[in-house]
């Protein structure tokens, strides 16, 4: 038996679309789209549910979103490290700036609803606001591509991108800032309620800080915690922030969260690329006995006590020659000072040899916190621990130092948590069940560079390089890729591909198991072998391997 279409709010007149439309600057050839990106789940025809609502506009729309807006970002601020540039990133497309920049283009009163909802329902909640520019920006991609998103955007969010010339920190931080400059402890959040339907929800939440607590309400956990700390604030209900404690204004900060980068560095063969691993708990970037196995910078992210660490594995420094060596340095020195904080690696068993000096008095140049982690400790007798640690320290004094295994894992708890607090506030840079930031393209290619690594010898596996040239989906599911292999000379082609192809075939084999095992689908992989003189000097070559382009 066919369900009745559930009753909605009406919908506004054509003509307020069309103001809208005008207003986002793009005459819609399917203005379908529009209606779409302003209707509510609740509002949508129960059978067909998020095929009439805007949720799947939100879906598209929030990528169109994080696309445009690090494309202006590196377009607006051409000298800006990549550390800051993510921390700008962050707050402009977090949750509550959406809400205010939608509150700004009035999307409220465009929203399609239930009966019975308006500016105290659902078209008032900053959350159903934020998802709707999403859902907006989603619309104009679909009906006119990034041309027609791209102005829309630029316009909408112009204030708070020239609001600064430095990436503004959210209000949470501030508060939290103030708190710990006057020794305080930082806020606690607590839900002491929650009610209400699903659609519209009501949140009572404790705020405590500096000696005082009171509660608030809200559609959102967030919400209810800016009520309650306007009482503590002692603000009469308004927002509180770290000015307001000391009798000024502002807007309350988010339940807290704390985010950072840190870059984790040091000689080759120290163990980095298998640290990184072990506190990810996934295989995110490869390894192999090898020196010089990590070419470019990779993030891992971890999740801990409610942090976001986002580990930047980075190439092994050492004295380079080629241009690609030059680069690898580069891109990891790039890392150590996009980042909040620098692990440095040492593998305990070599001790402090020259390229681990040359690091630490580089590093005592810079002006980054840097922590120390003696990895394979395993490996040798304690006894010689404390002495390479002073040792170490008396070259560069550091603020803490692990002892820890990598392979076994000893000590890797520890440090994750002392990471976790050490981390600034600040909004997660990231989606929370995301390991990696590496594309599955650049992941097939370095899943057979380290199978070269491993199955090869001698000069074979450091003057070769991979590039997965497609990558096409089946309607299967699964997914065929071709890589090329570049080698430096014909021998090494040789080498590489093996009696009767026996080598190459082996290499084949083994990344394409890893590969379905890291993808959890079925891969038919393909690999071709080129012998390309002087590749590692090539512009190039470099730009593919994701690495600046060093003279």
């Amino acid at each position: 038996m066919a369900r009745k279409r559930q009753e909605e709010t009406p919908a506004p007149p054509l003509s307020d679309f069309d103001a809208l439309a005008a207003r986002a600057g793009h005459r819609f050839a399917r203005p379908e789209l529009l209606r779409q990106a302003l209707t509510h789940r609740s509002a949508a025809d129960p059978r067909r549910g998020q095929l009439d609502s805007n949720e799947r506009l939100e879906f598209i729309g929030d990528r169109v979103l994080g696309l445009l807006m690090a494309e202006w970002l590196i377009e607006r601020f051409p000298e800006e490290r990549e550390g800051a540039l993510m921390r700008r990133f962050g707050t402009l497309v977090a949750w509550d700036t959406l809400a205010a920049v939608a509150e700004t283009l009035d999307l409220g009163a465009f929203l399609v609803v239930p009966p019975g909802e308006g500016r105290a329902g659902l078209t008032g909640r900053r959350n159903v606001l934020a998802d709707a520019l999403e859902a907006l920006l989603g619309a104009l991609y679909l009906d006119g591509g990034l041309d027609a998103a791209r102005p829309f955007l630029r316009r909408a969010f112009a204030p708070l991108v020239e609001a600064d010339s430095r990436p503004q920190a959210a209000a949470k931080s501030r508060l939290q800032e103030w708190l710990q400059g006057r020794g305080f402890d930082l806020p606690e959040y607590r839900t002491i309620s929650a009610a209400g339907p699903a659609h519209q929800p009501v949140f009572v939440v404790a705020v405590i800080a500096a000696g005082r607590e009171a509660e608030g309400t809200g559609d959102t956990r967030r919400a209810g915690g800016a009520g309650g700390g306007g009482s503590v604030a002692g603000g009469g209900g308004a927002a509180v922030s770290g000015e307001a404690m000391g009798g000024g204004g502002g807007a309350l900060p988010a339940p807290k969260t704390r985010c950072g980068l840190v870059a984790v560095v040091g000689a080759p063969n120290a163990g980095k690329s298998t640290l990184v691993n072990a506190l990810a708990g996934a295989k995110v970037t490869i390894v192999s006995p090898k020196p010089q196995t990590t070419r470019f910078r990779i993030r891992a992210v971890v999740m801990r006590d409610g942090a976001q660490i986002v580990l930047v594995d980075t190439p092994g420094i050492f004295a380079p020659r080629r241009r690609l060596d030059r680069a690898m340095v580069a891109a990891a020195w790039g890392g150590a000072q996009d980042a909040d904080l620098t692990l440095l690696i040492v593998d305990s068993r070599a001790g402090l040899t020259d390229p681990v000096r040359a690091i630490l008095e580089r590093l005592a140049k810079g002006r980054n916190r840097v922590w120390l982690a003696l990895n394979k400790v395993d490996l040798i007798p304690p006894q010689r621990l404390l002495p390479l640690t002073a040792e170490i320290n008396a070259l560069l004094p550091l603020e803490e130092t692990f002892m820890v295994s990598a392979q076994t894992g000893d000590g890797l708890a520890a440090l994750l948590d002392r990471l976790a607090a050490a981390v600034p506030p600040g909004p997660f840079l990231f989606p929370e069940d995301e390991l990696s930031d590496l594309p599955n393209r650049m992941l097939a290619a370095e899943i057979v560079r380290e199978q070269i690594l491993q199955q090869t010898h001698e000069e074979v596996p450091h003057h070769a390089t991979v590039e997965t040239e497609s990558w096409q989906e089946r309607k299967d599911g699964s997914v065929r890729v071709d890589c090329t292999i570049y080698v430096e000379r014909a021998t090494q082609k040789a080498i590489l591909i093996g009696d009767g192809g026996a080598k190459v075939k082996a290499i084949g084999s083994r990344a394409r198991r890893e590969l379905e095992a890291l993808l959890e689908r079925r891969v038919h992989l393909f690999l071709n072998v080129k012998d390309r003189p002087g590749w590692d000097e090539e512009r190039g070559r470099l730009r593919a391997l994701g690495l600046e382009d060093l003279e």
